[in-house]
């Protein structure tokens, strides 16, 4: 065979007819074009890996939140995937959000006008609103101010999208060993503490910013429920075809 080296005895086509001779070629260079492809998919992939590890070593080296530097430290440890440890803590995290090129907040006019909305359907002149400065941290968000409502949702898509984005490798390492698929939707996820309590971390500091107050066990139960949300998801995209052939479309993208 000229063009491509032959491991199976096929050396100038003994044995097969030239119809036969020419399928199996046509084979052999369709499977050298999708290892090349893969090669250069991982390769974007590393690079890109090498990419998000910059941005959380430098958070790392610079950050004066220690309590979080130490969590990123273990959920690295842990050897959760860059891409998802970077969407945890990005919530709140403007420096990080700028360095990553994603923005978990609307333009100040597009939020002026949807707050504007949204009190004049509740009735709200403002000044009430502001009247009344620390609210209670509520597990129905929807009675929580529109800035962290959008924002968490945001955060939470982040966070999905960076699970879709290699969801074998974050579900083996968020949940604890041995666990994975071993329970139902209705029970407890085994998901690891530091992941849980990185999103508690992120959630309660964006939300102190904001003028919202939450005892940090509620906070922390709803950082599980919405982290059991986000994973339920990324593993039903694993039994999905048309979710599987989207990523399969995206991971080889030139």
């Amino acid at each position: 065979m000229s063009d491509l080296e032959s491991f199976g005895g096929l050396d100038g086509g003994e044995g097969l007819d030239p119809a036969a001779l020419e399928r199996f070629q046509e084979q052999m260079r369709d499977n050298a074009a999708h290892i090349a492809a893969l090669q250069k998919a991982q390769a974007k992939q590393k690079k890109q890996e090498d990419k998000l590890i910059k941005i959380i070593l430098k958070f790392i080296q610079t950050s004066s939140k220690r309590d979080l530097v130490i969590l990123v430290t273990q959920l690295l440890e842990q050897n959760v995937p860059a891409g998802f440890v970077l969407s945890l803590i990005m919530l709140g995290n403007e420096d990080i959000q700028e360095a990553a090129g994603v923005k978990l907040s609307l333009p100040e006019a597009d939020m002026e006008r949807m707050e504007a909305m949204e009190r004049a359907q509740k009735g709200d002149s403002g000044e009430e609103g502001q009247e009344r400065g620390i609210i209670l941290f509520s597990e129905n968000i929807s009675v929580l101010p529109l800035k962290i409502r959008i924002g968490i949702d945001l955060w939470a898509k982040n966070l999905l999208a960076a699970g879709m984005g290699n969801p074998n490798k974050v579900l083996d390492s968020v949940y604890m060993p041995g666990t994975r698929g071993t329970f139902t939707s209705e029970d407890k996820a085994p998901i690891k503490e530091v992941v849980v309590k990185t999103a508690t971390y992120v959630i309660n500091e964006f939300v102190t910013e904001n003028k919202v107050e939450g005892e940090y066990g509620q906070i922390y139960d709803f950082a599980h429920f919405l982290l059991k949300g986000i994973l339920e998801k990324v593993e039903e995209s694993l039994h999905s075809p048309e979710l599987r052939a989207g990523e399969e479309d995206r991971k080889y993208e030139e």
